[in-house]
Formats: structure tokens, sequence, C-alpha cells
């Protein structure tokens, strides 16, 4: 609802098939695969969490 309806087409078209249109869907990655022994370096890597509605966040 942010992106113009062009923006929005491509972000869609970029997304796999079985999302279904969801970006939200893929942003879970980086937390699931910190715990694989291949990708445990990353688990120290800052991730930060903002509630769903938000559109901004203050790094401060």
């Amino acid at each position: 609802e942010l992106l113009s309806p062009e923006a929005s087409d491509a972000v869609t078209s970029l997304l796999p098939d079985y999302v279904d249109g969801d970006l939200s869907a893929l942003c879970t990655w980086a937390d699931q695969i910190r715990h694989w022994y291949k990708y445990r370096w990353t688990s120290p890597l800052h991730y930060i969490d903002t509630p769903d509605e938000a559109c901004t966040y203050d790094y401060s």
C-alpha cells in the first residue's frame, strides 16, 4: 500500500510464486538460517523487530 501500482507490480514479479505476493513471507529467512551450522557466523549480526504497522525505524 506504500508503493505505486507500477512499483508494486515490479516487486511482485520478483517474488517466488509460493509467497503469493506476500513480501513479509520472505523477511524471516535471516532468522531461520542463523541456526544452520553453515550460517551460524550470522547469529551475532544485528536484527531489529518493529511493529507490523511501522514504516520507519529510529536508529538512535
